[in-house]
């Protein structure tokens, strides 16, 4: 390094004009709009879920219970053609995970139970008197919803326990 540059005490005087306008001009920006940019709302996608009506059901040894689905955004507005996907949690559910289509309305019938019958059957464990199904939510095609958030899960208990 050279002793000439050692030595010289001017400081920013060597920095380009130009240069020190900008950053100034950069940062002063910058902290301009930061604060802009947090009120700036994100557009929203809705969010579906699924609303099981009872949401706890009992049903006997060999039998099924019925279920109605409806497939709601969270403000309680209807959905159309979505698709509902019904899994095991602590109970299981036997071929499954299942999928239902709701078609042209926003709702669906299934029986639970089990019964070799039921749209969704489901074991017990020996021990096991009570369980539940995950419930989710497949938005219709060419939809802008999604189902992020966690949806009620079905109770299912067997009677006479």
């Amino acid at each position: 390094m050279s002793r000439a540059f050692r030595n010289d005490e001017r400081g920013v005087e060597g920095m380009p004009i130009r240069l020190l306008v900008a950053v100034t001009v950069g940062i002063a920006a910058f902290g301009l709009l930061v604060p802009m940019a947090d009120s700036v709302e994100q557009a929203e996608q809705p969010e579906l879920t699924v609303d099981p009506a009872p949401r706890q059901v009992t049903v006997e040894p060999g039998d099924a219970a019925t279920v109605r689905l409806d497939t709601v955004t969270t403000e309680g507005e209807p959905v159309e053609g979505a698709s509902l996907v019904i899994s095991g949690r602590s109970l299981a559910v036997e071929d499954g995970p299942l999928t239902f289509d709701t078609g042209s309305t926003s709702s669906l019938t299934v029986e639970i139970g089990t019964s070799s019958d039921a749209d969704v059957p489901v074991s017990f464990r020996p021990t096991q008197n009570r369980g539940t199904l995950r419930l989710r939510v497949v938005p219709p095609p060419n939809s802008d919803s999604e189902d992020e958030l966690a949806n009620p899960e079905l109770t299912v208990r067997l009677g006479g326990s």
